[in-house]
């Protein structure tokens, strides 16, 4: 009597990555580069919800305030950025480990 063993392999699940941003420009960007890394990664889809520029901070603050989950990415501006300084912390030691140096966007001349 033969035996087998079937390993069942499953695809990974869907995952949707919600970046907020505020409208025009910037969050056109946004959405083509969650697109490509849609493209690279075909389980992940990137959703952007984006606020004009008067609302975007506001919103985003409530939703750190509340300890929200609504948003997994949110961005900021350097004129805003004192005020989410509660909410962030540094990567630096993550770096090497789990994402490298070139992972990053640097300033650009």
């Amino acid at each position: 009597m033969a035996h087998y063993y079937v390993k069942t392999v499953t695809a990974p699940r869907p995952v949707t990555i919600v970046v907020v941003a505020y409208s025009g420009t910037t969050a056109q960007f946004i959405q083509f580069a969650g697109q490509l890394f849609h493209d690279e990664h075909p389980n992940v889809n990137v959703e952007v919800i984006t606020y004009p520029f008067s609302q975007y901070v506001t919103n985003e603050l409530t939703a750190l305030e509340t300890h929200s989950t609504e948003y997994d990415i949110i961005e900021f501006t350097s004129k805003s950025s004192l005020r989410f300084v509660p909410y962030v912390m540094p990567l630096n030691s993550y770096i090497g480990t789990l994402f490298n140096m070139s992972d990053l966007m640097t300033l650009q001349d």
